[in-house]
């Protein structure tokens, strides 16, 4: 809820250094910290899909295969506090890209109309990602459950969420998230 929390990006690269999630909610004052996409094996500092933060460029590689967009930190004050951009979907995704600081992109898990956009398959692993209701709240959700991402979509479908999108962050054990608030700490970590 963008009225009790705001929401921002935690880039490395900006940051000079990878951290844990621990130390990326206590360095920035984080309550809960997701991955925010999947990382080039050979630079583990830039994501595969596009991804900017505060005027640094993580990468600024449009990934063709990549449908969400999860935009946080406008230009201006008037617009939302955050936006889910469907590629798929919204005309005007580039100049919504242009209007905000923070853009990450990764492949959509849902579409907008709650479809499942992922054929069945044999190949299972834990997930985490992140997506948005139609009241605008942002969630975090972690699965360490070794599913398929068409049973991983399906099962966020299934939930009584509302979702206008969700987008798959990242897989395996590199899955992982982290909340500390009101005296909760939950430690998340996925497996293959």
């Amino acid at each position: 809820d963008t009225g009790k929390y705001e929401v921002a990006l935690g880039a490395a690269l900006a940051a000079g250094g990878m951290r844990s999630m621990g130390e990326w909610a206590r360095h920035s004052g984080f309550v809960a910290v997701i991955n925010a996409g999947m990382f080039r094996a050979d630079d583990r500092m830039r994501s595969t899909g596009f991804m900017r933060d505060a005027g640094v460029v993580i990468n600024s590689y449009i990934h063709p295969n990549y449908g969400a967009f999860l935009v946080v930190t406008p230009r201006n004050p008037s617009l939302p506090a955050l936006r889910w951009v469907d590629r798929e979907i919204d005309a005007d995704w580039q100049s919504v890209l242009a209007d905000y600081d923070g853009v990450i992109q990764n492949y959509r898990l849902i579409s907008p109309e709650r479809k499942n956009v992922w054929e069945p398959s044999d190949r299972r692993h834990s997930g985490a990602a992140i997506a948005m209701d139609k009241d605008g709240r942002l969630l975090f959700i972690h699965c360490r459950a070794r599913l398929s991402l068409n049973e991983f979509a399906q099962a966020l479908i299934d939930l009584p969420l509302d979702l206008v999108g969700a987008m798959y962050v990242e897989g395996g054990a590199d899955a992982a998230m982290y909340v500390d608030v009101d005296g909760f700490v939950g430690r998340f970590v996925g497996e293959y």
